[in-house]
């Protein structure tokens, strides 16, 4: 019998359920937790994901404290990542944190830290490297297809939000830097 890796949630909003929905599609992998501040938008989701085998809990601590949990994935706001992050690797969990890692550098370096010490597996979810194009550029560089990238220029086409204005004090790097540009920052990294 195969095992089922299981996936608790933390934090459901836009990005939490980008999460959720990609879990769902991945053959072996099961979302069986979800907390949200907002407990009933985690109830939302679990009823979105058809999830009848999905528990809603009422903090990020008792999600992680359940040893049925494999991964977590952090997708809650900036301001709310280290503590659930530090809390995972504990106990021993694989933890995938969106984007941005955090709400400062001391902040990030602190979470790469915990990272490096923790026998399990962390990643920031920089999801466009794996796409088809920079997967195929990423082969064809380091099989010698191409030569060394001088220049990559990329293009992105974002509407504006006025709600972008009302977003929380933490997010003074919100718009197209946040939301796309650290992606082109990884996908360079990546690709060099």
């Amino acid at each position: 019998m195969t095992q089922i890796l299981k996936v608790g949630i933390i934090g459901t909003g836009r990005a939490g359920r980008c999460h959720a929905t990609a879990f769902s599609q991945i053959p072996g992998v099961s979302v069986t937790a979800l907390w949200n501040r907002t407990r009933s938008r985690a109830e939302q989701l679990a009823i979105d994901l058809g999830g009848t085998n999905i528990e809603v809990y009422e903090s990020w601590g008792n999600l992680i404290e359940d040893s049925r949990i494999d991964i977590i994935s952090i997708t809650a706001a900036p301001v709310v990542r280290l503590a659930p992050f530090a809390e995972a690797l504990a106990r021993g969990r694989h933890v995938l944190v969106e984007k941005p890692l955090s709400i400062g550098l001391d902040e990030a370096r602190k979470m790469t830290e915990l990272a490096k010490r923790s026998q399990t597996i962390t990643a920031i979810s920089f999801n466009w490297r794996y796409s088809p194009a920079c997967q195929t550029a990423w082969h064809a560089i380091r099989e010698g297809q191409i030569g060394k990238p001088l220049d990559i220029r990329t293009e992105w086409r974002m509407r504006y939000s006025p709600l972008w204005s009302s977003l929380p004090p933490w997010s003074e790097l919100s718009g197209t830097l946040r939301e796309a540009g650290s992606h082109e920052f990884d996908r360079v990294r990546f690709l060099t």
